[in-house]
């Protein structure tokens, strides 16, 4: 489904005056709340564990990339030489039950997603297709298995706000180059979704989300 932003600026057609003025109510938020948020700790028991349990985070970071990669909520436990999972279920980050392990808190499972999900993203950056794959796949991930749709949505802020990389910029040349196939995949929306469920908390021009949004609508039309 596409987001609401994306839907309503759908419905205008060309009229880019209107669109405007969508964008600029969806991004009029109090200042004070978009530089509360941007020192947000959008990963907050990733960071505690990791500086706290060097060795349970590992072992938790193995988990989180069994879980995304399998898509199941619960993942076979791992031989002992290959895995030992014993500190995170010591500390009680981990259950084990009928031969299979997952994390006992959800907020800690999801940190652990968002972070495996940054890495992934990382790693693929400078590729145009796989990055829209990536995507796809990480959007569907939540849906699948019912994790939290924030998930896609924070690890965009994450890469906004830790690596300082240019969200609206990416999206203006993956939309640009999915515009440029002889047929578009219309299909691939999920990165729309996601880019304006992040959109609010992102510090932008109001020039340059005009500029994406334009490409978003021109590909829909196809």
């Amino acid at each position: 489904m596409v987001s609401e932003i994306t839907q309503a600026l759908l419905t205008l057609g060309c009229d880019w005056t209107s669109q405007k003025k969508i964008i600029e109510l969806y991004i009029t938020i109090d200042t004070q709340y978009c530089k509360a948020y941007s020192e947000m700790n959008l990963t907050p028991h990733w960071q505690q564990i990791q500086q706290n349990y060097a060795e349970a985070h590992a072992y938790l970071q193995w988990l989180a990339g069994a879980i995304y990669e399998q898509s199941e909520e619960t993942v076979p436990i791992p031989a002992i030489d290959e895995v030992d999972l014993n500190p995170g279920i010591k500390l009680g980050l981990i259950t084990s039950n009928e031969g299979k392990i997952g994390f006992s808190n959800p907020e800690v499972r999801d940190d652990y997603l968002v972070r495996y999900a940054v890495d992934l993203v990382l790693a693929a950056w400078d590729e145009p297709e796989k990055l829209i794959d990536l995507f796809d796949n990480i959007y569907s991930f939540s849906i699948c298995i019912k994790f939290s749709g924030q998930i896609g949505v924070n690890v965009l802020l994450v890469l906004e706000s830790e690596y300082q990389k240019d969200i609206v910029d990416r999206i203006s040349e993956l939309t640009r180059l999915e515009f440029l196939k002889e047929k578009p995949d219309k299909s691939r929306e999920e990165i729309y979704d996601l880019f304006c469920d992040a959109l609010p908390q992102f510090e932008v021009k109001l020039e340059s989300l005009v500029e994406v949004f334009e490409l978003i609508l021109q590909t829909h039309k196809c």
